[in-house]
């Protein structure tokens, strides 16, 4: 049986199930996994919140997010997971008319050979993902994606005790999480046909309907 696409990449946002199914996806096909987070923060030597001065300056992550997808799309018999902005991110690019989500999406839309798989968790379960993971592991949380927020909280931190802060900080980035899912749910739906609730399916579920689409 011959192939359609050549690679796969999953698109949503964070914790939508990218980065495990695009492991179990990798084992059935005997192909190559890439996780971009994973690729990037490898490279540059430091964390997202590092690159991205804990969320209060996103360009330089999405300059070196765009490099690598540009990179991997290149690539055969691959699966990435990539970024929960890639695609849909709103982050100018310098001396252009384009931000980065368009730019992506634009490579995105243009590539015949990567089946797209767009994964979109129910509002409700993305904001219960989102409180499970951080609010017990507020030394590691991943950075606020809105920066004027960003700097607001981090303006905080200095004249508030930690516990306050951690709700300060969980209480935040679950509104901007929220907020931002909202405004990119329309975007993510347009860079694929191929729309799948990980709410309702098992990581098993997920990988069988993918691989039958190749």
């Amino acid at each position: 049986m011959i192939n359609r696409y050549k690679s796969i990449i999953l698109i949503g946002p964070w914790l939508s199930g990218k980065s495990t199914i695009s492991r179990e996806l990798a084992k059935k096909l005997s192909w190559q996994n890439h996780e971009m987070d994973e690729i990037i923060t490898k490279q540059s030597g430091k964390t997202i919140t590092e690159i991205t001065q804990n969320g209060t300056m996103w360009s330089s992550f999405r300059q070196l997010e765009l490099n690598l997808l540009i990179s991997l799309l290149k690539q055969t018999n691959i699966i990435i997971s990539s970024g929960g902005g890639v695609g849909v991110n709103d982050i100018a690019i310098a001396d252009n008319n384009k931000t980065y989500g368009q730019r992506e999406r634009e490579l995105l839309l243009n590539n015949n050979t990567f089946l797209k798989i767009v994964l979109l968790p129910s509002i409700e379960v993305f904001l219960n993902r989102i409180k499970e993971s951080e609010e017990n592991n507020f030394d590691t949380m991943r950075p606020i994606l809105n920066e004027e927020k960003a700097i607001e909280i981090n303006n905080q931190i200095n004249r508030t005790d930690k516990e306050e802060i951690k709700q300060i900080y969980l209480q935040t980035k679950l509104k901007v999480a929220e907020d931002t899912y909202k405004k990119r749910l329309s975007l993510y739906k347009l860079l694929s046909p191929h729309h799948i609730d990980t709410g309702l399916l098992s990581i098993d579920e997920v990988v069988t309907t993918i691989s039958d689409l190749l």
